[in-house]
């Protein structure tokens, strides 16, 4: 075993010793932790494929034509992940988060009826409130896709 007062007896152990608690390296639950800040891109390109397309130059959401099929609820929340989408590329988009005014004209959704529709939008939870303008939190992605599954985004 060598001379105790060289702890030569410990170094198998310490090399083979991983870098975080064995505990967690052998929890099953530890396949669920993810940060707050961490976006599904798999997930936010699955939900977005059908309904839109980003410029790489201008960061412009360019509408397919399955995006007028969508009712005006469905037209924000694809509009807001595509901001979403765009941030994360690190396409130049200032912020993620959309005012009314700013959704309605960037997505042909009148005015009056998109005030009330994010208002909704966010009391059910799936849009957040940041001042005056709203986004879809990062949890909420898988929900705007079962809501979007059956007009064929899936």
């Amino acid at each position: 075993m060598g001379n105790p007062n060289t702890f030569t007896h410990l170094l198998p152990r310490l090399i083979n010793t991983p870098s975080y608690p064995l505990a967690m390296s052998e929890d099953s639950l530890s396949k669920l932790l993810v940060s707050k800040e961490e976006v599904n891109r798999e997930l936010l390109a699955e939900v977005l494929s059908p309904y839109v397309k980003l410029s790489k130059d201008t960061s412009d959401v360019i509408y397919l034509p399955a995006f007028g099929k969508l009712t005006n609820a469905e037209k924000i929340l694809v509009f807001l992940l595509a901001k979403k989408a765009a941030k994360s590329l690190g396409l130049p988009v200032e912020r993620e988060e959309a005012s009314p005014t700013e959704i309605s004209r960037l997505t042909g959704v009148n005015y009056d009826s998109v005030k009330p529709t994010v208002s909704s939008l966010a009391k059910k939870r799936v849009l957040q409130k940041a001042g005056d303008s709203y986004f879809v939190a990062n949890h909420a992605i898988f929900n705007v896709k079962e809501m979007l599954v059956h007009k064929g985004g899936d």
